[in-house]
């Protein structure tokens, strides 16, 4: 592989990513229980009920963390994590972080 062929690999699975992450959070506003469903055997009791009781602000987090600029699989977690944890605790917010982690899973 030269390294243009890895700069496009590296840009597309970018560009998946993003995508992947702006759909769970446009079904996490608009069908809540079903991303509640496939995050379940992540989420603690306490986790998923921080989840149902700011859905729109963590769905604004995740799109936040889906427009930044060549974010990698590797850093979605401790991204989503940092902009999740003023809104529910940073226990809450470890545990929403590797649901969203796991859910990437089922859209990548």
């Amino acid at each position: 592989t030269t390294d243009a062929d890895g700069i496009e690999s590296r840009s597309v699975h970018t560009q998946a990513l993003k995508l992947a992450l702006k759909a769970i959070a446009k079904v996490l506003r608009n069908s809540p229980e079903y991303i509640i469903k496939l995050a379940d055997p992540f989420l603690d009791a306490a986790a998923k009920k921080a989840l149902r009781n700011n859905i729109g602000a963590i769905a604004d987090a995740i799109d936040s963390v889906a427009n930044i600029p060549n974010i990698a699989t590797s850093f979605v977690r401790q991204e989503v994590y940092k902009a999740l944890k003023g809104i529910v605790g940073a226990g809450n917010a470890e545990v929403i972080a590797s649901a969203i982690e796991g859910i990437l899973q089922f859209f990548l």
